[in-house]
């Protein structure tokens, strides 16, 4: 995913009062896969832009555990996902695992959350990756892309 997206999702959710909560992200990384894909499915509803990068540095392997916490880890350094500060990044971090099914709800996410990027070829790019693979938790997001295209 290009740093275009993030920008644009920032710039789009910047306005709402939603933010993404250290509870939310532990509940996306940590645990087992059902508890997962549902926190995942209920945060793109109302994401955020630190949400969707959030989303993003799962999606990139960028997600590690410190203890019990989620933390990105980009260039070496590690960042606290909701604040965006610095934070100690030890020889006790571990990967998050995310098995194929996991994988695929990532994805999906980020396409549901591409349907509103001012770029039309994004945008095609999201409606075909989310063909036939469309959960409820997403269907606030996708009603609010078609009300504001602009292309049949």
């Amino acid at each position: 995913m290009n740093r275009f997206l993030l920008f644009f999702v920032f710039a789009v959710f910047s306005s709402q009062a939603y933010a993404l909560t250290a509870t939310e992200a532990a509940s996306m990384a940590v645990g087992e896969g059902d508890a997962r894909v549902e926190a995942l499915r209920a945060s793109v509803a109302k994401a955020d832009a630190k949400t969707m990068e959030f989303i993003q540095a799962m999606g990139d392997d960028e997600v590690k555990i410190v203890a019990g916490k989620p933390v990105i880890v980009r260039d070496g350094k590690a960042f606290d996902p909701v604040s965006g500060a610095p934070t100690n990044l030890t020889d006790t971090a571990e990967d998050i695992l995310n098995n194929n099914r996991m994988r695929g709800e990532i994805e999906s996410a980020l396409a549901a959350l591409q349907l509103l990027s001012p770029d039309e070829k994004l945008r095609r790019a999201a409606v075909k990756t989310l063909q036939g693979n469309v959960d409820e938790a997403k269907l606030p997001l996708i009603d609010k892309a078609l009300a504001q295209e602009a292309v049949a």
